[in-house]
Order: C-alpha cells, then sequence, then structure tokens
C-alpha cells in the first residue's frame, strides 16, 4: 500500500523550493515583530493570517483583492482544518466551515471542481479533494460523504496510464495523498487508482532543516506578519495564501513528529 509519508514527499518538493527561492521581501516596518522562536508559535502565526485573509463568500484570493478561487481555498481549509479541534470555540472551525461550503458548490455531478475559470486542472483537483477528504475524516458529517466520495471517485477516474502518470509528480503526489487518506476515512477508492505510483521517502532527511529554514521566511511586516510569499502567483497554488497554507501544513507535520 502507498505510504503516506512517500507521497506526502512529493507535495514537500514544491513547499522546500517556497523557503528556499523566496522572493524580495519588501523592506521592514520600523518595529517589525519578533521572529517565531518555534515551530509551534509560528504556525500560530500563519494560521491567524489564513484566518484573517478570507473572504465574506467563504474563499480565500490568492492575492489581495482578486477572486477566490479553488487552490487557495482548499490550501487554507487544509491547513485549518488539521489544526482545529470539534468544538466551535475553536478559532478554526467557523473558517474551515464556511471554506468547505464554498469548495463543495464547486463540485459538479461528475465530481470535479470547477471555478470562476472553469474546470479545475489535475492539481486543483487533487487539493481540492485533499482538503474535503480531511474536513470528512474530522467531522464524520453524514452531509459531506456524499460530495467528498464525488470528488474522490472523480480523482480516481482522472488517473493517467503508463509513463503519462508521472507527467506532473506534483498533480500525481496530491491525488494520491487524497485517495490515501480518503481510505483511511473509510470512503470508497477504487484500488487500481494506486496502480504504478510509488514515491520515495526522502522527508526524513528534509525535515531536519526544514525548522531552520522556515522560521527565517516567515514574513513578520505589519499586516503580512505570518504570511509567507508565493514563488508565482500564475501558478494556482502562488500566491500569499497557497505559499502561508502549504507552509503552515508543513509545520504542523512537524510538530506530530516525535521529537518536534
Amino acid at each position: 500500500m502507498t505510504s503516506v509519508r512517500g507521497v506526502r514527499s512529493l507535495w514537500i518538493c514544491t513547499v522546500l523550493a517556497l523557503a528556499a527561492c523566496q522572493a524580495p521581501k519588501p523592506p521592514a516596518q520600523a518595529e517589525p515583530v519578533q521572529r517565531a522562536s518555534s515551530v509551534a508559535e509560528a504556525l500560530d502565526r500563519s494560521l491567524r493570517w489564513l484566518r484573517s485573509q478570507q473572504s465574506s463568500d467563504g474563499s480565500w484570493p490568492s492575492e489581495a483583492g482578486s477572486t477566490g478561487s479553488i487552490a487557495p481555498t482548499a490550501l487554507a481549509v487544509l491547513a485549518l482544518t488539521r489544526d482545529a479541534e470539534p468544538a466551535r470555540q475553536d478559532p478554526n472551525h467557523e473558517p474551515v466551515v464556511r471554506g468547505v461550503k464554498w469548495l463543495l458548490g464547486c463540485i459538479d455531478r461528475e465530481g470535479q471542481f470547477t471555478g470562476a475559470s472553469g474546470p479545475a486542472g489535475d492539481l486543483e483537483h487533487g487539493i481540492a479533494t485533499l482538503a474535503l477528504v480531511e474536513a470528512y475524516a474530522k467531522s464524520r458529517s453524514w452531509l459531506l460523504k456524499p460530495y467528498v466520495q464525488r470528488a474522490v471517485n472523480y480523482a480516481a477516474r482522472s488517473r493517467k496510464s503508463g509513463s503519462d502518470a508521472r507527467d506532473d509528480a506534483s498533480a500525481t503526489g496530491w491525488r494520491v495523498l487524497a485517495l490515501v487518506k480518503a481510505k483511511e476515512a473509510g470512503l470508497a477508492v477504487d484500488e487500481r487508482a494506486f496502480a504504478a505510483e510509488r514515491p520515495s521517502e526522502p522527508w526524513s532527511d528534509w525535515s531536519k532543516a526544514l525548522p531552520t529554514s522556515l522560521l527565517a521566511a516567515q514574513r513578520l511586516d505589519g499586516a503580512f506578519a505570518g504570511s509567507f510569499d508565493g514563488l508565482d502567483t500564475g501558478n494556482p497554488t502562488g500566491g500569499l495564501v497557497g505559499a502561508t497554507a502549504l507552509l503552515a501544513c508543513c509545520f504542523e507535520d512537524l510538530l506530530q513528529r516525535p521529537g518536534n
């Protein structure tokens, strides 16, 4: 069976690139906040920033002033869901519920996500499916289940075959991780969707270097405190929201591992 840790390493490549190749930062304000001294503190700042960026309709935009789109909304929901507690007083609860409702409105009858610009690509679909699977796994909501199952079914059907399966490692990684998590959550998953997709597991070596790199890359200036600069706003996962949510997920993984 595909290893969750192994699949995770595919999208961690993207995270490391974001941390290592940060875009130039604007000059800091006169009195910037102090840099986070721990992964837990950095995570708290990132999640607080993400909550502040949610639009009134429940979505998240890639950049301030733009309309909400599938990838940044799914990434933000994923980061907040993984840290959320069942209690309604948890600060992540309401943003997650609103974000999930927005994503559900993007699923068509075939299970494909469609946004304002048209049907989602493979990468966006994988990210959005994983976000909803994680939300279902935490809530076990019977209202959510049929929508998530539909998205999972579409992800399994859309798997490329043969050598084409590795054409886009990032999209493949998100999709397979979504399917692995769906199976763990008790959802129906076609086992053929895992064929020929066996990623390696370099996470252990990377995780040792992540804390120092990520803590140093977090922005401290004013309204951007807690966020991370994105590399490419033209990419579905680019921009401030996408980068910050990805790295928040990285912080969460680090905190779940022994010794962190």
